[in-house]
């Protein structure tokens, strides 16, 4: 196999004679083979860079140094490259494929090859015994069906054997618990044989793809003097990846929330990474380099469509809108009436074990500030903290009557930190007690986000029957009314005064000949000039009212409000919802 030059530095033209660098590549001798060991990995999405380091004494001039333990199966040659400390230049980095010199790796491979085989017999052989066991039960199954069948048959009658009924049950019993026994003790087995499977196919793996050969890099160096130098190898491997995990532990009494910011990493590109240096990269190496290409667009002389159609067309299309507006009820707020889960219990935040961020240029990166170990086990998921963040709660509890749900409390919590939480799930803590998950969003640096923590049954909400009244108006008659009367009741029955989010909603007129108002408000609306840009155009209704604690005079609230639809007498309108 011919060698395959991956990576390139400047000329070293300056520091080696004419006669050395007219020489063709790596002509300079037998390379000086080294045992490297990984020092620092850099997780992507999908992949992981490596970096491989060796210290060692090269002479003066030209030479060239063999890694022989980059061996992982999903090495990119493309990505191979290396850098050397300051005093000598890196020329070339070849990868290439060598016979292996040790007589003892050829008998390893064969030695591991024969292991995995025995130990695939063993757990096919399991696997029957397990095939066995479940047979059996299904005979057992149709035993038990024909003893009932006889038992129903004969009872109330002399036929009907009751010792006889109780020991086939007794029978059943016992023969059942024995197959369950065996069942749980052939998948330990199967479990750790299959453990072990992994193990030396892994190691098999490191050998080499093909017995008696292996995958190499040169790296060929030069140094004006020689001396000691520190060579970096680096590259790309796939098989590697982390997503976000988080925990939010809330203390609602202490108005606290925690949200613990973790890496769950997983690796089986063949090589363990034992004591490294990690940073978790939120760059996606696999996405186009250049920005998606802009297609032209064209005008022409509009021609219309048979008039029917575009009747038609018109028709179904205010339906449809009609039926959204009027029928359905308008969309809520965004965040608004969407549920999560919510909560916590402990706090932890040691400043020492927080992830330092930093732009690496065209993306963020965190940098674990201590070494790690992760072995390449597919099966094995390694959670990492990347920092524990004061969220700064904001605790506001949302009650949507109007849609039968129970009152929740809402968490507005707070990014206090530079880094950038990535879209992931949380587990939610309230008081230490577990309530459920939740999905945060992709949030920047000193940026907000809302969960929601649970149901509080203590908050008693209640809508009231609306009252409807529809009247005549206008110069005899011509126009009429109809007026909806609404209160939603609400009574705090927790021991600490709270703040309630209200909300309500009115329909929304899409026609110039239908007005809708709203009036009477014994409270007014919200003030807010986000709830007033996005949700007010909307119809819905929002109120924020502070709730005293159980037993005191504000304990107590009630909204109250009309709404009205007027429109000419000779109009039909779609449905008008409660």
């Amino acid at each position: 196999m011919p060698p395959l030059v991956v990576g390139l530095a400047l000329s070293a033209s300056a520091l080696v004679s004419p006669a050395l660098a007219a020489q063709e590549s790596f002509d300079v001798g037998d390379p000086v083979v080294v045992e490297s060991r990984i020092v620092a990995v850099t997780v992507y999405q999908s992949e992981a860079a490596i970096t491989r380091r060796v210290e060692l004494d090269i002479p003066a001039g030209l030479s060239v140094v063999r890694f022989l333990d980059a061996s992982a199966a999903s090495l990119d040659p493309d990505t191979v490259q290396a850098r050397i400390s300051e005093g000598a230049k890196v020329i070339e980095v070849v990868v290439r494929e060598v016979p292996v010199a040790d007589p003892e790796a050829k008998g390893r491979a064969g030695e591991l090859d024969a292991r995995i085989e025995a130990i695939a017999l063993e757990i096919a052989a399991l696997e029957d015994d397990v095939k066995v066991l479940e047979g059996e039960w299904v005979f057992l199954d149709a035993i038990a069906a024909k003893a009932g069948e006889r038992a129903a048959a004969a009872a109330g009658g002399e036929a009907l054997d009751l010792d006889e009924v109780a020991e086939q049950i007794q029978f059943l019993a016992e023969r059942r618990t024995s197959l369950l026994l065996r069942k749980r003790e052939l998948a330990a087995v199967l479990v750790e044989r299959r453990r072990a499977k992994s193990v030396l196919e892994r190691e098999r793996q490191a050998i080499g793809s093909r017995a008696g050969s292996r995958m190499v890099q040169d790296v060929m160096v030069a140094s004006p003097e020689g001396g000691t130098a520190t060579i970096d190898l680096l590259y790309r491997v796939g098989n590697a990846r982390w997503e976000p995990a988080y925990r939010i532990r809330t203390d609602v009494v202490g108005s606290r929330s925690d949200i613990e910011y973790d890496a769950l990493v997983t690796q089986s590109t063949g090589e363990d990474w034992t004591e490294v240096a990690l940073e978790l990269s939120t760059a996606d190496p696999s996405a186009p380099t250049a920005p998606p290409s802009i297609d032209p667009v064209y005008l022409d002389v509009f021609v219309p469509i048979p008039a029917r159609g575009l009747v038609d067309a018109e028709k179904s299309t205010k339906l449809g809108v009609d039926r959204l507006a009027f029928e359905a009820g308008r969309p809520m707020a965004p965040g608004g009436f969407g549920g999560g889960g919510g909560g916590t219990g402990g706090f932890l935040g040691d400043a020492d074990f927080a992830a330092v961020a930093f732009d690496s240029g065209l993306a963020v990166a965190y940098r674990l500030p201590r070494t790690v170990s992760v072995p390449s086990d597919a099966e094995q998921t390694q959670r990492l903290r990347i920092d524990s963040i004061d969220g700064k709660p904001k605790l506001v509890f949302v009650s949507r009557p109007i849609t039968g749900a129970q009152t929740s409390l809402r968490a507005t919590l707070e990014n206090t930190t530079d880094l950038v939480l990535l879209p992931g799930d949380a587990s939610i803590f309230v008081a230490g007690d577990y309530v459920g998950e939740t999905s945060i969003p992709a949030v920047a640096g000193r940026g907000r986000f809302e969960v929601f923590l649970g149901p509080e049954p203590r908050l008693e909400i209640v809508k009231q029957p609306t009252i409807r009244n529809t009247t005549t108006t206008g110069l005899f008659g011509g126009g009429r009314q109809t007026s909806l009367s609404n209160r939603i009741d609400l009574e705090n029955r927790l021991p600490r005064a709270v703040v309630v989010e209200l909300w309500d909603r009115r329909p929304v007129s899409r026609n110039e000949k239908i007005t809708v108002t709203v009036a009477d408000l014994s409270r007014p609306l919200d003030a807010n000039p986000d709830y007033l840009e996005d949700d007010a155009p909307l119809g819905l209704l929002r109120w924020t009212i502070a709730l005293g604690a159980a037993g005191t005079v504000d304990a107590k609230a009630s909204v109250s409000w009309t709404t009205r639809i007027a429109h000419a007498a000779d109009i039909e309108i779609t449905p008008i919802p409660e």
